[in-house]
């Protein structure tokens, strides 16, 4: 594919390349023109209509409108065709650089809410356990009295009840509701 050779070198327009063809990029929606024609930026190589099957790149912005056109039925603007005028070139740098910035920040907003999540996890007792590293049934009921998580009649949870695990309750941590109040990364399972 060759690209537009006024974003030849832009940084932005080849890590939307490296992406775009990875995969990895979440694309915004298209903006309508006047007449409501979708606006295809100066360069685009990958189609951003919902649930396009073609994950692969066009050789070029023109295939691109193509695609959008036949495949989708979809009317492309013919606004920025031809020879792109200078602040066109500017409008089409600054879109691949806002892209950009935004996929990066929902990445650190992803990588952020997951540390805390983690942190979160940490934070939380450890699980009772037997001396065989099990879950004890009998202290993990005890301290989520203690915490005020639960009383003795709110054995077993609902998760608990709805499985064949309902004696057991604290059963399992993939099915018991108490498990959330406890860090169980320590237990090897569930007594």
């Amino acid at each position: 594919m060759a690209p537009p050779t006024f974003l030849v070198d832009e940084p932005a327009y080849k890590l939307y390349l490296e992406k775009g063809a990875a995969g990895s990029l979440v694309y915004p929606a298209y903006d309508l023109d006047d007449n409501g024609d979708i606006i295809v930026i100066p360069g685009e190589a990958f189609c951003r209509v919902d649930d396009c099957i073609v994950a692969k790149s066009s050789r070029d912005t023109r295939n691109l409108r193509a695609h959008i056109t036949k495949a989708h039925g979809l009317s492309v603007s013919k606004s920025q065709t031809g020879n792109i005028s200078l602040p066109n070139r500017q409008a089409s740098r600054d879109w691949f650089r806002t892209l950009m910035r935004n996929d990066e920040s929902e990445e650190e907003e992803e990588e952020q809410q997951q540390e805390e999540e983690e942190e979160e996890e940490e934070a939380k007792p450890p699980i009772p356990l037997t001396a065989t590293r099990r879950v004890s049934k009998v202290k993990t009921r005890l301290a989520l009295i203690q915490a005020g998580h639960a009383t003795l009649h709110d054995f077993p949870c609902p998760g608990c009840q709805d499985s064949s695990s309902a004696n057991n309750c604290p059963a399992n941590p993939h099915i018991c509701d108490f498990h959330q109040h406890f860090n169980v990364s320590d237990c090897i399972s569930y007594q």
